[in-house]
This record gives C-alpha cells, sequence and structure tokens, in this order.
C-alpha cells in the first residue's frame, strides 16, 4: 500500500539532511552529507550554494531510490536552514558571490556603526551583531559596490535552495528568517520602510515575507524528472533552523524550551508577548506559530569542539572515557569566533587559562566541553530571567550523541533535559510543515506528532557545587579577557 508521503530539508552548515515522512509511518528514512566552507581570511567564513543544491538532490534521489514505493505520492517539500546569511543573485539568477554565513563576522565595522544611524533594537528587538543580514548587506555596499549593483535579490539560504529547485523561481523567504536579519519590524513582520531608507537598501532586492507553511512554488519538471516524482508537487516556504526544529519539536508555549547543541548552540523559549529588554542580550525572532520566541544564540559550540579535537589529535570518541571524577581546575573561554548572547561581542577571543604542565589532553578537552556549557548556562540564565522557569526542556543536537556531555549540559544549568529518538528535529519540522501546508495537518495538533523522549539526564546534584564555582570563575575570566584585549 502507498502512503501520502512529504520531504524535509534541513540545510545546515556543517551538514544538508534530507528526510522522508509519512503520517501513517512516521519517519521513513533520513540521510545527511557533510558541506564545505571556506574561511580563507580572519572573520571571513563562506559556502559555495551550488554544492547545496548538487547535494540536495543527491540525498533526495538517494533516499527516494531506496523508497521508491513512496515516490509517487510525495504531496510535498519543505525546508529549514540555517540563518543570517547573504546569499545573492542577479537578474538571470545566477549567483553574484559566495554565500557569507552566519559565521562571518567581516562586517564588523558596519554592526558598530548601525545603532549609531537608526534606533535598531526598538524596531528589530535585536541588538546589532555581525553575524545578521543587514550589516553583510552594509558590506558589500561599502566593499564591493559593483556586486551590491548586480545583486537583484538577497535571499536567505533555504530561500536560494528553494528558489533554484522551483519553477516559477519564486522571490520569497519566510517571517521567521527575516526577522532574523536585522532588517525587518517584529511587531507589523514586515521590512521596516526606516531601516531601508537609513541604510539606502532598494526594497526590490528583499524577498517578499510569508508565513512558514505557505505554498509559494512548485518543484521544477526537469528536477522532478531526473529524481523520479510527480510534476507540480508544492514547495513550502519553510523556517529558520530553530524554529523548524521547535514545530519538530512541538515546542509551541512558554512552558517548553529546548537547547540545541550542534556547530553552534540555542536556547530556544516561545513567547505570546512580545516584551523587549535591551538588557536581556537575547535574540527575539518570529515563531512560525506561537507569536515570537527568545533565542539565546551561541556562537561556539560543535564548532570548537571539533576545533580542540582537531588540534589535540583526540579522537572524539575518547569523549566517553574522560574522567569526571578528578577535579579540573583548567578553564576554557570558548570565543574562537566572538559571541552573541549574552555579551554581544564579535571581538571575544578564545583561551585556556590555567594550564600548567600537569594537565593533560584529557584535561583540556574537557574544558572545552565545560566552557561550551558554561556559555550555554550563561544564555539560558537569561532568558530564564525574562520567562521564569519552565516545566520541560529538550536536548537536541550533535550533543545528545554523548552521554558524557549531555548529562554535563544537566548538571551546568541545572535542569533536567529531555532527548528524543528522533536527532534531526530541523528536517523533520519541514517536513511537518509541508504536511500543514497542505492542509493534511492542523497546526493545533502538531503535539500528536511529538518525538518519543528516548533519554532523561537528570542533574547531579553532587556536582552542583564543583560546577557553581567554576561557573562563577567563567564570568570573571569573560571581563578579565576583555581587559587583556584593551592592554594589547
Amino acid at each position: 500500500m502507498i502512503y501520502i508521503a512529504y520531504i524535509g530539508i534541513d540545510l545546515g552548515t556543517t551538514n544538508l539532511k534530507v528526510l522522508l515522512f509519512s503520517q501513517k509511518h512516521g519517519i521513513v528514512d533520513f540521510e545527511k552529507v557533510k558541506l564545505s566552507s571556506k574561511s580563507f581570511k580572519e572573520g571571513f567564513h563562506e559556502q559555495n550554494p551550488y554544492e547545496w543544491i548538487e547535494k540536495t538532490l543527491f540525498l533526495m534521489n538517494k533516499i527516494l531510490k531506496r523508497n521508491g514505493s513512496y515516490s509517487p505520492k510525495i504531496k510535498a517539500i519543505g525546508f529549514s536552514g540555517q540563518m543570517h546569511g547573504l546569499v545573492a543573485i542577479d537578474n538571470n539568477g545566477k549567483l553574484v558571490m559566495p554565500c557569507m554565513t552566519w559565521m562571518d563576522r567581516r562586517a564588523k565595522e558596519e554592526a558598530k556603526l548601525i545603532p549609531e544611524k537608526v534606533d535598531i533594537f526598538s524596531i528589530t528587538g535585536n541588538l546589532s551583531n555581525p553575524s545578521f543580514t543587514l550589516p553583510k548587506i552594509l558590506w558589500l555596499k561599502n566593499n564591493e559596490e559593483e556586486n551590491y549593483k548586480k545583486s537583484s535579490c538577497f535571499f536567505q539560504p533555504k530561500d536560494f535552495l528553494r528558489y533554484f529547485l522551483g519553477k516559477n523561481k519564486a522571490l520569497v523567504t519566510d517571517k521567521t528568517d527575516a526577522s532574523a536579519t536585522l532588517l525587518m519590524d517584529i511587531k507589523s513582520h514586515n521590512w521596516s520602510q526606516d531601516i531601508l531608507n537609513v541604510f539606502d537598501i532598494d526594497p526590490q532586492k528583499l524577498p517578499k515575507i510569508k508565513n512558514s507553511y505557505e505554498i509559494v512554488d512548485y518543484l521544477n519538471d526537469e528536477i522532478s524528472r531526473e529524481i523520479g516524482l510527480n510534476k507540480n508537487i508544492p514547495l513550502i516556504v519553510g523556517a529558520g533552523d530553530q524554529e523548524a526544529a521547535a514545530v519538530g519539536l512541538g515546542v509551541l508555549d512558554e512552558d517548553e524550551s529546548f537547547v540545541s547543541c550542534g556547530t553552534a548552540a540555542q536556547i530556544f523559549r516561545p513567547t505570546k508577548q512580545l516584551a523587549l529588554d535591551k538588557n536581556a542580550g537575547v535574540h527575539i525572532f518570529c515563531h512560525p506559530f506561537t507569536g515570537w520566541h527568545y533565542l539565546g544564540a551561541i556562537q561556539n559550540a560543535g564548532n570548537v569542539l571539533e576545533w580542540a579535537l582537531r588540534t589535540l589529535d583526540f579522537d572524539h570518541t575518547r569523549i566517553e572515557e574522560i574522567n569526571m571524577k578528578k577535579t579540573n581546575t583548567l578553564y576554557f573561554l570558548p570565543y574562537l569566533t566572538g559571541e552573541r548572547t549574552p555579551i554581544m561581542d564579535a571581538d571575544a577571543k578564545g583561551a585556556w587559562m590555567g594550564l600548567s604542565i600537569s594537565h593533560s589532553k584529557e584535561d583540556m578537552i574537557r574544558s572545552v566541553l565545560e566552557g561550551i556549557s558554561f556559555s550555554i548556562k550563561l544564555a539560558y540564565e537569561k532568558i530564564k530571567d525574562v520567562l521564569g522557569e519552565e516545566n520541560i526542556c529538550y536536548l537536541i543536537g550533535g550533543a545528545t550523541k554523548s552521554k558524557l556531555w549531555s548529562q554535563m549540559i544537566a548538571d551546568v544549568i541545572e535542569k533536567e533535559l529531555q532527548t528524543l529518538k528522533i536527532y534531526e528535529g530541523s528536517a523533520y519540522g519541514a517536513a511537518l510543515l509541508a504536511a500543514i501546508g497542505c492542509g493534511d495537518i492542523d497546526k493545533n495538533d502538531l503535539a500528536k506528532f511529538k518525538p518519543q523522549v528516548n533519554k532523561l539526564f537528570y542533574p547531579n546534584y553532587q556536582t552542583k557545587n564543583y560546577y557553581k564555582s567554576k561557573y562563577q570563575n567563567f564570568l570573571k575570566l569573560i571581563e578579565l579577557e576583555k581587559d587583556f584585549r584593551n592592554f594589547l
């Protein structure tokens, strides 16, 4: 028997993922493939969007060949992706330049200039940071004027991917991605004319803003033939990666949150009331359904752990063997790419502190895990200060592959964490958005599709004093690092 199914595509920073979902059988299949990045200069971080397309088609073809009985009944495709990027196309739909990803910090000076010219926080709900799209556009204007003039539309990564796959070449984005550009009015959900006027940005260069579940295009006929799908399969606009994950996890109320720890880390908490607090140091973006959500954005997580493992030649399989019983006197500031929540400092630097000849590679890796966990706690506490404590908190992302690290995060933030039987929440959320867009699932019924809990990690209160003391010292070291930079 053949059942209606949907495809969810998640364009991450490290991996691209494709998931096949059926209401009858749940998640049928899943595949992922690594993406390459270039960081050829301090602060620069780029990806080739044509690689995204090539690998998307490769994975879709692979999954559909393996599950051929579903191909005739694929009803829609949904999208999710890394946020804050800049993908510029010309009038012919060709790329003007590589994608400047969220990790790209070349627009530091532009980011500093923005709040001097406009009250960016009161309009967007966010403080200026070079990770966002607006500073990147201004950098392009200031440094590559010809490329700026040549650009006819500025996309977010998932939107370029959908544009390329679509037959009508719709120039659209969704409100979750738009709210994370520093260009959208957080109250009206429209591009801010004030911001566009102040910085002389042509509004025609920006895509139209839609709801995350709307059908905005149909799969290109040639691609349909190539991968064996029917013609005119709807393409749903989709959502940012964390917002799609919220759909996949069914996190719709203030009473629930999740910590996502992958390449970067995020703390996600929905809210129905828009309350702007400039001193909180957290982001506020649009939720696909609830209204808004607070986001603690930690720039340095899995990317920094991978750097440390590679630099120290320490195999990741040895992480579970780290001796957690002995006291570790070593500290690590993980700010290798600056930091966002809550310190909002693009110039912040990383450091090992307290290093002595008695420390081993194992001690150093443990201090990296602790430093990232302390950064998560710092952002988590800021959101808790605004909304109070929630009942349920999920842990998703690459950190869940490690029992040791999952337990450490629970211990550090002093919160019970639930991991789930699905790993790829964003791709799953993209598939659910596809089903909602087709009218096959009601958004009010998302709770029925919540993934099953896999493991519970309870805070170990025997470690409470140890981590509390180290965390307080960690906060002091953040200030010391600032002083050190001033000294230099």
